[in-house]
């Protein structure tokens, strides 16, 4: 990455940084482990230091010698907020600033430079809009009408930059590009015989007073007033005292409600026409609608070229103006961890590309998120960056969050690819902390823990930056599926929800998840782009060609979708036919992402995983009926005819029924029925008219093929029944991996009871909702305990090539299925634990999980329990190693007992780990004994 420092100042600087993140090629093994037991300041996590109060010298004096001297920080990323005084970015305020400067100077501490004023960045505190109006964030708008044609039309075009006019015919699909037909503002046209959608794409201000993320040019004109205007006046500091920048949620989202995540820019056209050679103005309707047989290769280029400008126009320059000033990058777009990148940051690795430093936002509680962070990890390892930092605590409940949750967090934070922390954060006035928790020497719960939390940090941080990280396992980003399937606007994509809704098929958080906390194999997901750019085959390896961090798959996945690009899927044809291993999950795809070879990736299919797997159902029918009676105080629940609970309460006597879906949750229903005592019907409704008879329906629950779809509705209530009293409610339902919110006796929106349903983990959760507050009656499993559902083996198909080839497709993916095939087709696994060991709970609380490391000759496995019971179990190592433990908790390096083994040819290290609860330690070994 050093490569773009173009002085000689930031070279030295470059060559400092590179010194103090990582190991020199020199030191010693005794070196190492005193640094390992002392770690330097630099590797300290550095808190978001929001200053929300008035700056005074004797305040900052304070307070920086306070969170060095107590809690052990290295520094701070200073972040001024809406309250901050002086006000952002006068004179008086820069004098605050250079005394902060001048401080962390002398306490020899770090600094990060936030590059706005609160959160997203965009606004330079409000000038951007008012010095450079016209360069303030755009949105893509579409209007359209009807027309009958044969007509003759003179009509004048909309306001705004004229991206595209389309016809396209309603039964046929077949389009006429108009834009050429447009002229001094107005359109002339005539129509021929048909009903013609007649669709104005048009790009105009979306009220938003942020920076034109898209354009060049206006983000030169942002840095200009925070970037430039900073450095004009601290530049001794840069590159010493100040050593990254700090760029924060910059995506799509932020053209507002309104802009329904359409941000665009004027200038797009000719980008596309740079990247593609063609103009784009005929596949606009794309966006919106099906087009025909073009329809995924025409999203993939127009979401490619739009997640390529937001990387190209807005990161690739701040990284730039970091290198020309001494310092590295990092920053994040919103939502970074969703499966949905399209309508967020465009790309959710690509977007890392020209970053320095890529980074994670973990934030709004424990486990939020988690599926999602090995994609930031893997853009590290796609582009061969030494650094993963990681925004973590932020906005988490405030009693959640004690020491242990400080450590828990972390340590699964550090496996999935993070290295460096901002902890999120300490306040200036800490009587006025709006996003807690208050990470700082005040807090009774966490000021304690504080000293030693830092350096156990420190240590981890020290000892995973830099180097190249171990994985047999390779993944594809199915972005060319996630562009193939968005259409702007659609209801789930809208609200907060932007980033969650994606195709059906989407399987690869839910393949992450089951790798890492439960499969404990370690994996790294390849971008389309690296795979063709930097991936070769060599024999039955696929190596991903990095300078540092360079990765050998035995296995590459592709996960569930139905496009791919056609030069990926021949590569992974190549790989099989040379002894790899591939494996595809849920969906195979059968459409290319460039034109004109979906019959090329049919037959490439067909040849790897053969006709049996393309008959395979592509996921399992999960639907079931469930009936709740309600008579006085007892309620029984039956699934599908089985008495599974009985539950007494007399909370309520009285109500109405509907459904309720909290944050992430989805279900389906269908033919719903109320019946009362006698046996008379009281309500009914099979979903094929609509919502008339419904209260609180919102743009994420709507009807689709006769059934209702609920996603993150609070209370969907039916407007009858209020007086109801006993009766049984009755419907069929699916909600996947998810779970189904029913609820019954609603007194009002307030007051009810409400029986949530996993069949996906075979539970039933009771709730009551007393004046607005939710209390969990109980846990009642059903059925197969959760460890036999996730211990059950689905069916798959197996096809093998004469080379030694493996290819596995298993349409319903389970943890056990997926255990069962990396058994059969990696003999050698780089990292092993036992396969019926049992930590923590699916997606709950804590996890055992490892990251492997080798660096300057040493392999560092870094092994974490995150979970509350202690843990003893044997590891197994691929290769013969003589490990050592390395505690970060105390610096200590013990030895420990080992043996080596020999398995069909190769050797084995096995070591037997002990590891109290939320703990984590290393085991080091040369890697000249290999």
């Amino acid at each position: 990455m050093f490569k773009r420092f173009s002085n000689k100042k930031t070279v030295l600087f470059a060559a400092a940084v590179l010194a103090s993140l990582f190991f020199s090629t020199g030191e010693s093994q005794a070196g190492l482990k005193e640094v390992f037991s002392h770690p330097d300041k630099e590797y300290r996590p550095l808190p978001l230091w929001h200053l929300n109060g008035h700056l005074t010298p004797e305040i900052i004096e304070e307070q920086m010698t306070r969170a060095v001297q107590e809690s052990g920080f290295g520094g701070f990323c200073l972040l001024p907020v809406k309250n901050t005084t002086p006000t952002y970015l006068t004179e008086e305020y820069f004098e605050r600033y250079g005394q902060m400067l001048q401080t962390a100077r002398r306490l020899g501490m770090k600094i990060v430079f936030y590059d706005d004023i609160d959160f997203p960045t965009g606004s330079a505190g409000g000038k951007m809009a008012q010095a450079f109006p016209h360069d303030t964030v755009k949105q893509l708008n579409k209007i359209e009408r009807l027309v009958t044609g044969p007509a003759s039309l003179e009509e004048r075009a909309p306001e705004g930059a004229l991206m595209a006019v389309v016809a396209m015919n309603t039964e046929t699909l077949e389009r006429i590009d108009l834009t050429g037909n447009v002229a001094n503002g107005k359109l002339f046209w005539s129509a021929p015989q048909g009903t013609w959608k007649l669709m104005y794409f048009t790009c105009v201000p979306s009220g938003r007073n942020l920076v034109d993320f898209m354009d060049a040019g206006s983000v030169q004109k942002f840095l200009s007033l925070t970037y430039d205007e900073s450095y004009r006046r601290f530049s001794e500091y840069f590159g010493e005292t100040i050593f990254m920048s700090f760029f924060d949620d910059v995506a799509f989202p932020q053209t507002g409600g309104n802009g329904g995540y359409r941000m665009w820019t004027p200038s797009y056209n000719d980008a596309f026409i740079e990247k593609h050679g063609y103009s784009p103005t005929s596949y606009y309707p794309a966006l919106w609608y099906d087009i025909g047989p073009e329809t995924a290769t025409a999203r993939i280029a127009l979401h490619r070229v739009r997640a390529d400008m937001l990387a190209d126009n807005w990161v690739k320059p701040i990284a730039d103006w970091a290198a020309k000033h001494g310092i590295v990058s990092i920053g994040h777009p919103m939502d970074n961890y969703n499966p949905q990148a399209v309508n967020c940051s465009g790309d959710n690795l690509k977007f890392y590309e020209h970053m320095d430093y890529p980074l994670m936002d973990s934030i709004h509680y424990y486990g939020q998120g988690r599926d999602g962070f090995k994609q930031i990890g893997s853009a590290a390892y796609n582009y061969d960056k030494p650094v993963t930092v990681v925004e973590i605590y932020g906005n988490y409940p405030d009693a959640s969050v004690d020491a242990a949750m400080l450590y828990r967090s972390g340590m699964e934070l550090f496996i999935r690819g993070a290295n460096f922390f901002l902890p999120h954060g300490l306040w200036l006035d800490e009587k006025s902390v709006y996003i807690p928790p208050e990470i700082s020497w005040r807090n009774p719960r966490l000021g304690p823990a504080l000293p030693h939390y830092n350096t156990w940090a420190a240590r981890i941080s020290m000892m995973l930056q830099g180097g190249r990280h171990v994985a047999d396992i390779g993944i594809l980003y199915p972005i060319a599926s996630l562009q193939a399937n968005y259409r702007m606007d659609e209801p789930q994509k809208m609200g907060s929800r932007f980033g969650l809704y994606t195709y059906p098929e989407c399987d690869f958080q839910v393949l992450s998840r089951y790798l890492v906390e439960e499969v404990r194999r370690d994996f790294t997901f390849v971008h389309p782009e690296v795979l063709d750019g930097k991936c070769e085959v060599r024999g039955d390896t696929l190596h991903m060609n990095n300078r540092v961090n360079y990765e050998d798959y035995k296995v590459f996945m592709i996960p569930g979708g139905n496009t791919i690009h056609w030069s990926n899927l021949q590569k992974i044809q190549q790989f099989y036919e040379s002894g790899g291993t591939v494996i595809a999950t849920t969906q195979l795809p059968s459409f290319s992402a460039e034109p004109g070879h979906d019959a090329d990736v049919q037959r490439t299919i067909l040849s790897i995983f053969g006709g049996d797997a393309l008959s395979q159902p592509a996921k399992e029918n999960t639907q079931h009926h469930l009936k709740i009676e309600v008579s006085g105080k007892t309620i029984r629940t039956y699934l599908d005819g089985t008495l599974i609970d009985t539950t007494q309460d007399e909370s309520f006597s009285a109500g109405s029924i509907g459904f309720r879906q909290a944050t992430r949750e989805r279900a389906r229903f269908d033919n719903l029925k109320v019946t009362a005592a006698d046996g008379s019907i009281l309500f009914r409704d099979d979903f094929s008219q609509g919502l008339e008879q419904w209260e609180n329906p919102d743009a994420n629950t709507n009807i689709e093929d006769g059934e209702l779809h609920v996603f993150e509705n609070q209370l969907l209530l039916a407007k009858d029944g209020k007086k109801w009293k006993d009766y049984a409610i009755e419907c069929d339902f699916d909600s996947g991996s998810s779970v189904a919110g029913i609820t019954f006796r609603a007194a009002d929106t307030q007051n009810s009871y409400m029986w949530q349903i996993s069949t996906h983990t075979r539970t039933l959760a009771p709730h009551k909702k007393v004046n607005g507050s939710w209390q969990k009656l109980k846990s009642v499993q059903f059925g197969d305990s959760t460890s036999d559902a996730v211990a059950q083996v689905t069916p798959y198909t197996r096809m093998s090539h004469p080379s030694g080839g493996k290819a596995f497709f298993m349409p319903q993916p389970t943890v056990a299925t997926l255990r069962q095939i990396l058994d059969s087709a990696l003999a050698s696994p780089d990292v092993s634990f036992p396969a019926d060991l049992r930590a923590g709970s699916p997606g709950g609380m804590g996890m055992l999980s490892y990251l492997h490391k080798v660096k300057e000759n040493r392999h560092l496995w870094f092994v974490a329990n995150s979970t509350d019971e202690p843990i003893t179990a044997p590891i197994t190592l691929a290769g013969k190693h003589t490990p050592e433990i390395w505690d970060p908790s105390n610096g200590q390096i013990e030895k420990i007992g080992f043996t080596h083994f020999e398995k069909e040819g190769s050797i084995f290290t096995e070591v037997r780990l002990v590891l109290p609860p939320v703990s984590a330690l290393f085991l080091v070994s040369p890697a000249s004994q290999e």
